[in-house]
């Protein structure tokens, strides 16, 4: 029974998880996480800005 939770758990981790580019720099890696993460906070600003717009 541990082994088939196990199994499972592992293909749900590497199914949300893909492998990363193994090329990469480690300062690579972590500038395009940061930029990522940059965008991702933009989009989430415009989207509250335009939430605020339409309820006035």
């Amino acid at each position: 029974m541990t082994v088939l939770t196990f199994w499972r758990v592992r293909h749900i981790w590497l199914k949300r998880h893909p492998e990363r580019n193994k090329n990469l720099k480690y300062s690579q890696r972590l500038a395009k996480r940061m930029r990522d993460r940059r965008l991702a906070q933009l989009r989430s600003q415009r989207r509250m800005g335009s939430d605020r717009r339409a309820r006035h």
